[in-house]
């Protein structure tokens, strides 16, 4: 038994990436492993929606049909182990808890077969089986990317010429807490915008972009960098940069730390802004019945600067009152 210098790059990366559908989760992971580079095996539970992207980013796949019992996930995560791969992209990971065969299914079965087995008593034979199904995960001498889909929502925007229902991804179709056990857990909207819910790394935190495979090669050269040499950086077109549209939004957000605009030209999306907003400010917009349109209006407005809505609306409220 003898202690030694911990290195990073004696670990994998785990990656998880949870959206909506349509939100682009297989694309990014794609995009994301190309960056990372070498040899990329898909286990595909999409109904082969992997293999769309085949003429854009070169990897081998294996369509796992129902039951989605996590056994053959151990299976095929082996099997790719032993074939060489350097990457493994489990699309998706929601399929295991969820789907066909899945743990919730074997859950209810345990709970019909026998007399006297309730809910709480079939968990203990369930959280064996995904305690297994994680470690593999975990011990895989591959990086692992991981997607997952989230519970959907519905929301009702009320506009100022029309009524448009609009999907939100929320928590992930996964066991609760299971984004803990990854480097990093980017949850993706349904604009293709990417954010750090959980980072490791430190390397994307209160960042927004797009997935790329820019996003790999970040990832990749953070976890070879040497932990005992300060003076190494990453290359400079590698260092993910936050979302500025110019500096001037860029010195307001470092001093006001509120939600940058995006390069992409459009503003931030409410699930973001919710994510950041002062409990004041949401009170105010709840009693004056703002509608997201003109939240993210505002919001633009004034480059994400809390106080300076607040002000504004504020004596806008105390000009009315006075009149």
């Amino acid at each position: 038994m003898e202690f030694k210098k911990a290195q990073k790059n004696e670990s994998r990366l785990r990656i998880a990436i949870s959206g909506a559908s349509g939100s682009g989760k297989t694309y990014s992971a794609l995009r994301i492993a190309k960056g990372i580079g070498g040899k990329i095996a898909v286990i595909d539970t999409e109904r082969s929606s992997a293999s769309l992207y085949a003429d854009i980013i070169d990897f081998d796949v294996l369509n796992l049909e129902p039951p989605y019992n996590p056994q053959k996930y151990i299976e095929a995560i082996i099997e790719a182990e032993n074939a060489g791969y350097n990457v493994i992209i489990i699309d998706s990971l929601s399929h295991a808890w969820s789907g066909t065969g899945g743990l919730l299914d074997l859950h209810d079965n345990i709970q019909k077969s026998s007399k006297g087995v309730n809910g709480f008593s079939a968990w203990k034979e369930i959280t064996p089986i995904q305690n297994r199904f994680i470690d593999t995960i975990l011990a895989s001498k591959c990086h692992i990317i991981t997607t997952m889909r989230a519970k959907q929502e519905y929301i009702i925007e009320k506009g100022e010429y029309k009524t448009q229902v609009r999907k939100v991804g929320l928590a992930p179709v996964q066991r609760d807490g299971l984004e803990y056990e990854f480097t990093i857990f980017f949850e993706i909207s349904q604009e293709h915008v990417a954010t750090a819910s959980k980072d490791r790394t430190n390397l994307f935190d209160g960042k927004y972009f797009t997935p790329s495979e820019e996003t790999g090669k970040i990832l990749i050269n953070w976890l070879n960098k040497p932990v005992n040499n300060a003076e190494v950086i990453l290359p400079a077109n590698n260092i993910v940069q936050p979302a500025f549209q110019n500096n001037k939004i860029q010195q307001e957000h470092t001093k006001t730390a509120e939600m940058p605009v995006l390069n992409t030209g459009l503003t931030v999306t409410i699930n973001e802004i919710v994510r950041v907003i002062k409990p004041e400010l949401k009170a105010i917009f709840a009693r004056e019945a703002y509608t997201t349109k003109a939240i993210m209006t505002i919001w633009d407005k004034f480059n994400g600067n809390q106080d300076a809505i607040i002000d504004s609306l504020t004596s806008k409220q105390t000009t009315q009152a006075a009149a």
